[in-house]
């Protein structure tokens, strides 16, 4: 019985190490070709790692079972559960009950299944030997470069690759959208990603590792004017702001993932006093000046803040922006030829939505998940230049939720389990144990 025992987990390993080899080369064709393929991709992955019953037991034991609430990575995890088991009842008090209660329950999946999964894998790296974290760093780093030329490629010829390969878009401009979405998931891991560069030069020595610092610079300014070529100006906010903070991170620790999550959180709690914003004078008064498309923002954030204060404690249930934009209310403004819709399918930001649909108690979940995450790696054993890793995906997650995010685009969420994924493979294949 052993024997079989044995045979069949050696048989679950080398399974589960074909599919990440083959998953994590593959991430250049999901950025420049398919950017909404790393979310099944990362679903594959944690899929094929619960295969361990090993991670159940763990999994139950340390979150559900006996949970030890004095660690903050324990509480993070509770907290965020908690979060999501809201989303699933908020259907139950939404004005249209009857179309959402069935859909709660699965839209609750929407941010939980890329954190249980990124988990999932991240556990399993874990436990890998040194010599195979090595290995996937290399392929990472790699693969992570050629997903870097590649969208740099894209932006220098205007989507040249996604021009030849089917399918074919009625509208062009729906690639550069996509390839512009494709940037947002290579900024939110590029810190992660440069790092595992650094890590796979610096063993190998040689001339590639005395050109490090070009090598690393041409990676970082190829992912920005990726960001600023395809439109999306919060990407090139992103990139810089994230570099901002892993420099202060790099020296003060502390003090900079502390001010990065008591900021998201800020964010979050204060997000319906979007309600009192001016919008439509500001648009007014700077039509024609300023880009249209962020003074539209104001206007949705204004509509959502104002729906936020009517459902302030229980939220109005999820997928709420859907039902005010689906009422196809507009405005309009002497400085754009069409009427403006005031609600998109989203809010385009992640914490007001999150008040508009899940109200005080859900924003209170997120943000206590947020505060006791950011303990978890402040406290953690990880060295200064790793949790500088950590805050610079965070803070460039940080603006792509501030100004696009949907909680319902699956993923965006995977973006930031795909730098969880980056900081433990470079964590790792330092570290024996």
């Amino acid at each position: 019985m052993g024997h079989v025992k044995g045979a069949v987990s050696q048989f679950r390993d080398y399974f589960v190490i074909a599919l990440f080899t083959l998953w994590l080369a593959l991430w250049p064709f999901f950025l420049v070709l398919s950017h909404r393929g790393v979310a099944p991709a990362l679903l594959v992955m944690g899929a094929a790692v619960a295969l361990s019953p090993d991670i159940w037991r763990q999994g139950i034991k340390t979150f559900l079972w006996k949970p030890n609430w004095r660690s903050p990575l324990v509480r993070a995890g509770i907290f965020f559960l908690l979060f999501c088991a809201w989303i699933a009842l908020s259907g139950l008090w939404s004005p249209e009950h009857d179309a959402l209660k069935a859909n709660a329950f699965s839209l609750a999946l929407n941010p939980l299944t890329p954190v249980l999964a990124g988990g999932a894998v991240i556990w399993t790296i874990g436990r890998w030997s040194l010599p195979r974290a090595r290995w996937f760093r290399g392929l990472f780093a790699g693969a992570a470069s050629f997903a870097i030329a590649g969208l740099f490629f894209e932006a220098m010829t205007g989507g040249l690759l996604r021009d030849l390969t089917p399918p074919t878009q009625a509208d062009p401009a729906r690639d550069f959208v996509s390839l512009g979405r494709a940037a947002t998931l290579a900024i939110i891991t590029l810190l992660p990603a440069l790092a595992l560069v650094y890590g796979t030069l610096r063993p190998a020595g040689g001339i590639l590792y005395k050109a490090k610092i070009p090598i690393l610079s041409a990676l970082f300014f190829m992912t920005l004017f990726a960001g600023w070529r395809f439109g999306i100006s919060s990407n090139v906010l992103a990139v810089l702001f994230s570099l901002l903070m892993f420099l202060w991170v790099r020296r003060a620790p502390q003090t900079g993932l502390t001010l990065l999550a008591w900021g998201m959180v800020a964010a979050t709690l204060l997000a319906p006093a979007a309600a009192f914003l001016p919008a439509q004078e500001w648009f007014n008064a700077w039509g024609g000046k300023a880009s249209v498309s962020w003074l539209q923002r104001l206007v949705i954030w204004q509509h959502a803040g104002e729906a936020a204060m009517g459902c302030f404690t229980f939220g109005c249930g999820a997928d709420y922006a859907r039902i005010i934009h689906s009422a196809k209310e507009t405005f309009t403004t002497p400085h754009w030829p069409v009427p403006l819709p005031v609600m998109p399918l989203h809010p385009h930001n992640l914490f007001l939505q999150i008040w508009l649909e899940m109200g005080l108690i859900g924003a209170a979940l997120f943000a206590a998940a947020i505060l006791n995450a950011a303990k978890a790696v402040s406290d953690s054993a990880l060295d200064g230049a790793t949790k500088a890793v950590i805050a610079a995906s965070a803070a460039a997650f940080f603006v792509s939720a501030s100004f696009e995010m949907s909680l319902w685009q699956v993923w965006r969420s995977a973006g930031p389990a795909y730098a969880g994924v980056m900081v433990a493979l470079l964590w790792r294949s330092r570290r024996a144990g």
